[in-house]
């Protein structure tokens, strides 16, 4: 049975990469922990690479998009054609004690954090999600700005919490723009 499911997977993988072909779609590639190949065809095809909806391991990310960027200079393409991105949480205030306000109201939106104390959730949030002040928030994507990362789409669970959202986008992009 898993047999034929790799067989069908393989055939329809092919299949997508024909298509592509054929008609140039804009295409983008999960930069996947777990997946360490990037090969040619699809170098040739990419337009833009993201990954998942957390933060990345920065180890990970870049060993990713050195891999990118042998398979571009493979056929002849500057990497730096391909859009990066990753899209997480975040979790943002002027300071430790706003950032907790925050994390107490995160429990009543994100499920896994219901029963924890808001101390906790900020712990949890830092395993996936860029976590504390706007210029801490900055700090944390320096090193993917730097290994080429060109959008971060943010998740943005407190729908009534404006300030937050407006806090990070004042006080955290113009620090990396």
């Amino acid at each position: 049975m898993r047999g034929q499911r790799d067989d069908r997977n393989r055939r329809s993988r092919r299949v997508r990469l024909q298509l592509a072909r054929e008609r140039q779609p804009i295409l983008s590639w999960q930069l996947d922990v777990h997946h360490d190949q990037i090969r040619k065809p699809v170098a040739h095809l990419l337009h833009g690479v993201g990954s998942g909806s957390r933060k990345p391991d920065l180890e990970a990310y870049g060993r990713k998009v050195a891999l990118l960027a042998e398979a571009c200079e493979a056929i002849g393409r500057d990497p730096k054609e391909i859009k990066r991105s990753f899209q997480c949480g975040y979790l943002v205030g002027r300071d430790g004690k706003e950032i907790l306000e925050r994390a107490a109201q995160m429990r009543t939106v994100i499920p896994r954090f219901k029963d924890m104390e808001p101390s906790d959730v900020v712990e949890a949030a830092r395993a996936g999600w860029l976590v504390g002040t706007p210029a801490e928030i900055a700090e944390q994507l320096r090193p993917y700005l730097e290994l080429g990362l060109t959008r971060w789409h943010v998740q943005h669970f407190l729908l009534d919490d404006d300030e937050g959202l407006r806090l990070l986008m004042e006080g955290t992009a113009p620090a990396i723009a």
